[in-house]
């Protein structure tokens, strides 16, 4: 018999306990997602500094997508293995304040300032790599099945810290200045670790550690049999996440450019990731009642006419916030539906470890792979034509949505036990 402080069970029912994980979990993805935008907003105000290539940046962007999609299904793995979630959500989150000051420091010491953005690239890419497996895997233990719902609640904090968090950040600098700016920044990632650390000290797996030798044993066997769905899905999700932050990595400059006003372009940033805090939210919900290949589905076809409508706005500044609100509703949506629709198919016992797979290598590699194809182009053809490019990576990955196994109906074949 489990003892009553582990939360393990398929479908546990609401405790205050379970309300204490997704609260704190919920804080921590709403910290975590708050840096999202970072370098991407820094790109714009580190290309007036004198001699800086643009395209270079969008080069060093790939930096801390790439480490962070590599290390994610490590640290996946290292999760399953031992029960200190709280811990390594904490670190991760003290790794931002690091990843900031490292950030800042270019603007001060402008005669390293490759060396020191790619330095801070590279610690931004391994706070990065922490919180997600491991945030979807906590509230798995702790709701079972109705899990999706939960990791909307919990993504609609992470996409309102991006929305919040930037806007603030940006509002800083404008008033008080690209250091005092950063330094805030920083704290806040300090003040939140510890805060996070503390409110989730409590939570266990229950999967006893003289046990995690064999239980490391049977969870390779495990990754093996749904080897193929994962592949799969890992497939769809790196081309969709190409054209995502291939585009993303690029919108804050190419807003400023259009508009001519980095104040009205972190307002529209700002205003339109505002919307993906409801996304989040419907397909939480959506992904529970109807299965992650449904919400899939919606989410990779919306974003794409929203998109093109986007770059069809010209400099029009309602047109653009509309626009794009619609294309982060359904776009930013990947927390509860990528790793809810995981968690509904895959056992708990690999479920940080595939979440991590997915998240790392498809997601957060993809990321990379597409921040260094648009980053490539803008070389020789403008940003809005290369923005432009960047819909055909949506394309086929839409398609293979076809072939993906329905909520706990994931057959043989596709599980790779032919």
């Amino acid at each position: 018999m489990h003892r009553a402080r582990h939360i393990n069970s398929e479908s546990v029912p609401v405790s205050m306990k379970s309300l204490r994980a997704l609260a704190f979990t919920s804080y921590a993805h709403f910290t975590n997602d708050g840096f999202y935008l970072l370098f991407p907003l820094l790109i714009t105000y580190y290309s007036k500094l004198p001699h800086v290539n643009i395209s270079f940046l969008g080069f060093i962007a790939v930096i801390y997508a790439v480490l962070s999609g590599l290390l994610s299904p490590k640290i996946g793995a290292v999760a399953d293995r031992r029960d200190n979630d709280a811990a390594m959500i904490g670190i991760g989150l003290s790794m931002y304040a690091l990843a900031v000051v490292v950030l800042l420091l270019p603007f001060i010491f402008t005669g390293y300032f490759y060396m020191l953005v790619i330095l801070g690239a590279a610690i931004l890419g391994v706070a990065q790599s922490f919180y997600h497996p491991i945030g979807a895997t906590i509230l798995a233990y702790s709701f079972g099945k109705n899990a999706p719902t939960e990791m909307g609640i919990n993504g609609s904090a992470g996409s309102l810290g991006r929305s919040v968090i930037s806007g603030l950040f940006v509002l800083a600098i404008a008033v008080f200045g690209i250091t005092t700016g950063m330094f805030a920044l920083a704290a806040f990632a300090l003040v939140s670790a510890l805060i996070v650390y503390a409110g989730l000290s409590y939570f266990s797996r229950g999967r006893p550690r003289k046990k995690s030798v064999r239980a490391g044993a049977k969870g390779k066997k495990t990754m093996g049999e749904y080897r193929g769905f994962i592949i799969l899905l890992m497939a769809i999700v790196f081309m969709r996440a190409m054209f995502l932050a291939g585009t993303v990595t690029f919108i804050p400059k190419y807003l400023d450019t259009v508009l001519n006003s980095s104040v009205l372009m972190g307002a529209v940033v700002s205003f339109s990731f505002f919307f993906a805090v409801l996304g989040q939210l419907a397909f939480g919900y959506i992904t529970s009642r109807m299965g992650g290949k449904f919400s899939m589905m919606l989410t990779s076809v919306f974003p794409g006419i929203a998109f093109v409508l986007f770059l069809l706005s010209g400099s029009n500044v309602y047109m653009l916030a509309a626009t794009y609100s619609i294309f982060t509703f359904f776009a930013f949506t990947g927390f509860p539906v990528l790793l809810g629709y995981v968690n509904q198919v895959v056992p708990k016992s690999i479920s940080t470890t595939a979440g991590g797979d997915v998240w790392g290598l498809g997601q957060y590699v993809g990321n990379g792979a597409g921040i260094a194809v648009i980053s490539a182009l803008i070389l020789a053809i403008s940003v809005y034509s290369a923005l432009w490019v960047m819909l055909a990576f949506l394309i086929p990955s839409i398609a293979l949505i076809a072939f993906l196994p329905k909520q706990g109906k994931a057959n043989a074949r596709m599980l790779g036990k032919e």
